[in-house]
C-alpha cells in the first residue's frame, strides 16, 4: 500500500483466516474526511464471505472518483500524426 500510495487495501482469501484479520486490525483505520466514518486500512475478506453477500468497507464516493479519473485519463492523451 505504501509503495502504491494507497490509503486502503483489500486482501481476498480463499478461506476465512481469523489470524490474518486480527493482524490487519493492527494497522488501524482510515478516517474518511467526506463520510466522517472510520474504515479499516486493510480489510481481509474470504471468497465465501463475499459470495454470502458481505460488503466491502469502500467509501461510497470511490466509484465516482474512479470514473472521473478514467475520463480524465482518456482526454489527456496527445495524438500523434504520421
Amino acid at each position: 500500500m505504501e509503495r502504491e500510495g494507497a490509503v486502503m487495501g483489500i486482501l481476498l482469501t480463499l478461506y476465512k483466516m481469523p489470524n490474518l484479520v486480527k493482524e490487519a486490525k493492527k494497522y488501524g483505520n482510515y478516517e474518511s474526511k467526506i463520510m466522517n466514518m472510520p474504515l479499516p486500512k486493510i480489510e481481509v475478506i474470504s471468497v465465501e464471505e463475499l459470495l454470502a453477500g458481505k460488503r466491502l468497507g469502500i467509501p461510497m464516493y470511490s466509484l465516482e472518483v474512479v470514473k472521473k479519473a478514467e475520463a480524465k485519463k482518456e482526454t489527456g492523451q496527445a495524438k500523434l500524426e504520421f
